[in-house]
């Protein structure tokens, strides 16, 4: 495989994770809405719902533009890579949570936070899982 042919699929790779993490996060948000409707807490869902899915859009968008990063300029160094963005995401996802607990003042908005954070980082942590086994399989068997 050529360099302009492996960065070309590096860069396919990388967009697909995007709008396929985006499409999960909707799809979650959009059944949280649709459950909150029907157990009628839709008014203390809101500020829950949107930093949890606000905190996955960002970190899946930063997620896959610096795995496109690096994977164009040194594919070797990914597995250092996926270790290194875990834990940051970890970090920022514990520190996010914390910041929340502080700043909120109602028990049941935290309650709904932190099982609504909790759903989104497990799906999106075993959706990157899956999808970044399946790329490194592929850039393998084509290497």
């Amino acid at each position: 495989m050529t360099e302009v042919q492996e960065n070309h699929m590096m860069r396919n790779a990388a967009v697909t994770y995007i709008i396929q993490s985006l499409t999960i996060i909707a799809v979650m948000t959009v059944l949280a809405l649709l459950s909150a409707g029907v157990w009628g807490s839709l008014s203390m869902i809101g500020v829950p719902l949107a930093v949890a899915a606000g905190f996955q859009v960002f970190a899946s968008l930063t997620y896959g533009l610096a795995w496109r990063a690096v994977a164009s300029s040194s594919s070797a160094s990914l597995p250092t890579f996926y270790l290194a963005a875990s834990g940051l995401r970890m970090i920022a996802g514990i520190a996010t949570v914390l910041i929340y607990l502080f700043l909120a003042d109602d028990e049941m908005q935290i309650r709904f936070f932190v099982f609504l954070f909790l759903v989104y980082y497990l799906v999106l942590l075993i959706y990157d899982t899956l999808y970044f086994v399946r790329v490194e399989k592929k850039i393998h068997r084509n290497a």
